[in-house]
């Protein structure tokens, strides 16, 4: 497993017992590098971004993140990539992400690549979609045949 963060410290607080006393800890602020680009080439996040970012940020409990940066270095863990990956099958109706692709480390744009892949490879049940995803696929759609 790859920890969330670390940090160093000059000492390691004992209890009586010798063992390493949890509570006087320092407490580790997540610190995440923002990559800062050119701020004219700022665009407007699509509907999917917008969408893949909410669920990214309701698992890490942060939104200090790009939409280009890695998932593992923004404090996803194992575990908070399989919670990833039921939140995109619940909300995109079956689609399954490759857990092992994404402990490898991807983004929101790949994750939103391999949305995009599977909505248009017809194997989504596009009938049963609440209204939200509709919207997003229509809207893809709109853009593929622009």
């Amino acid at each position: 497993m790859v920890p969330a963060g670390t940090m160093q410290i000059d000492e390691i607080p004992l209890n009586v017992n010798g063992k390493v006393d949890k509570r006087k800890l320092p407490e580790i602020k997540a610190t995440v590098k923002k990559k800062t680009k050119d701020n004219s080439q700022t665009r407007e996040l699509t509907m999917l971004e917008k969408k893949n970012s909410s669920i990214v940020e309701e698992i890490i409990g942060h939104n200090e993140f790009d939409i280009s940066d890695n998932l593992i270095s923004i404090g996803m863990t194992s575990l908070s990539v399989i919670k990833l990956a039921v939140e995109l099958n619940k909300v995109f109706n079956g689609f399954e992400p490759q857990v092992k692709k994404m402990m490898k480390g991807c983004s929101i744009l790949s994750i939103e690549d391999d949305i995009q892949e599977y909505m248009f490879s017809g194997a989504m049940n596009f009938a049963q979609q609440p209204k939200e995803e509709k919207t997003i696929r229509n809207f893809i759609l709109y853009l593929k045949h622009s």
